[in-house]
């Protein structure tokens, strides 16, 4: 700002998005002279990660009836943050359900993800015989 030498000023700090201030000028406020006169507010910059809240996600792996058939796995990470779950294969069942929050946002609390399974029909397995036919003499040389 300008102004008459020997008229009154003041200045004010701001308040700026992410810093917090550390020192207050002795001259914010004063008379105008003659030139110039720096008036500096000292800031410094705030912690981005402090106090970041943080969320959970559980990853179950179910069957049809609800019962765990794998192991779970659980994240966290900074609410708002992408997060994503996997599919796992597990033998002797086939994946039924994709779950509807596979992925998403982390929010406050625990976000349960449920896959559901569905057991593959074990095929009773199949025990194979064979058949050899032989052609012989009486004194079992092969004739034919």
């Amino acid at each position: 700002s300008t102004g008459v030498v020997g008229e009154n000023y003041t200045t004010e700090e701001k308040q700026i998005p992410g810093y917090t201030i550390q020192t207050v000028p002795a001259n914010k406020a004063g008379k105008y002279k003659e030139g110039i006169i720096t008036v500096t507010y000292v800031y410094k910059k705030v912690k981005e990660d402090v106090g970041k809240t943080q969320g959970s996600v559980v990853t179950k792996y179910v069957d049809e009836s609800d019962n765990e058939i794998a192991g779970r796995n659980a994240a966290s990470g900074e609410i708002g943050t992408a997060y994503t779950t996997e599919q796992k294969t597990i033998s002797g069942y086939t994946l039924k359900t994709v779950p509807s929050n596979a992925t998403g946002l982390y929010t406050e609390g625990v976000t349960t993800v449920t896959y559901i399974y569905e057991k593959t029909g074990d095929p009773t397995p199949t025990i194979q015989g064979a058949v050899v036919t032989k052609y012989e003499d009486e004194s079992g040389v092969e004739i034919a």
